[in-house]
């Protein structure tokens, strides 16, 4: 990967009490609470990949997977011979990207591995956003069971959320709703929300205009009633990878024992827009977004 973008040298480098988010994609799953820990991958050339892990404490552990001392030198200290010994064209650190994870090193790490490699080595710095988004991209065969387990747990989770399990209508809030999906995650034992679990409440008498053009997300107190339209966007993270769904629910006029033939129509327009989208993007000949909107609530 690193070839491929063209990148000779790659340094990823953790702070005690702020965590790098890419230290548990990069090296194993311990504490690291050097003042700063590096992790550098060098670009050798016909020799390979070399992995050199620069750490104010040892661990056995990281052994396994890098070079690393028995007694490592303290952790402020980069290795300018490193510069010397391979003198690489182009030095990726985690700056100048859109997303959190592609920006990640502090100024003052920043400037400091510019004054210990020095100079000449700082003009060699570009940014490493495509690499690690390449990077984060790859899973092996291994993980994709625990994807699997994600999927069919967040299935679960929202649909039952949006069921007449959780919801009463005329009683049960949206932060009701919301308090029943932490509750889950806890009870699973899966860690965090990806983020915080949105429900969006649609009905006749609401306006639902927003500045950024779209239903804004509804306030804790507000009472699900029969009638609505209720949207739930809900994620989790486990074991590293983050995973969410998107739901639609109707609820249920007195009388009513299915959905409105327009919001049916409105769902099968959207799972052909989903089908074409999913098709032009990864060549599929269906989306699996299709199970993400079937539930009419009683």
């Amino acid at each position: 990967m690193m070839r491929a973008h063209g990148i000779d040298m790659w340094i990823v480098v953790n702070e005690e009490f702020h965590d790098d988010p890419l230290t548990q994609y990069i090296a194993p799953p311990r504490p690291y609470a050097g003042g700063r820990d590096y992790f550098v991958f060098v670009d050798t050339g016909d020799q390979g990949l070399r992995k050199i892990a620069i750490t104010g404490f040892s661990e056995e552990n990281l052994k396994k997977f890098f070079e690393s001392p028995d007694e490592p030198r303290p952790a402020d200290k980069v290795p300018p011979e490193l510069y010397e010994q391979y003198k690489p064209k182009k030095i990726a650190l985690s700056y100048g990207a859109r997303r959190g994870v592609q920006r990640s090193i502090t100024y003052d790490t920043y400037n400091l591995i510019a004054e210990k490699m020095g100079s000449d080595a700082a003009q060699h710095f570009v940014p490493a956003a495509d690499l690690i988004e390449d990077y984060l991209d790859t899973r092996i065969p291994e993980e994709f069971a625990t994807y699997t387990a994600m999927v069919q747990l967040t299935d679960s989770l929202t649909r039952r959320a949006l069921s007449s399990e959780v919801i009463r209508p005329g009683k049960t809030t949206v932060g009701d709703v919301r308090r029943w999906l932490y509750d889950q995650l806890w009870e699973n034992r899966v860690g965090n929300a990806w983020f915080q679990p949105d429900l969006r409440v649609q009905r006749k008498s609401k306006k639902n205009d927003t500045s950024r053009g779209f239903l804004a997300v509804a306030s804790e107190e507000t009472v699900i009633e029969r009638g609505d339209v209720v949207h739930l966007d809900f994620g989790i993270t486990y074991n590293g990878p983050e995973h969410r769904l998107a739901k639609m629910a109707y609820v249920l006029l007195p009388g009513e024992k299915d959905a409105p033939a327009g919001l049916k129509n409105a769902m099968k327009n959207t799972n052909t827009l989903q089908d074409a989208l999913a098709h032009t993007r990864r060549g599929l000949r269906s989306s699996p977004l299709r199970s993400t909107a079937r539930l009419w609530m009683k």
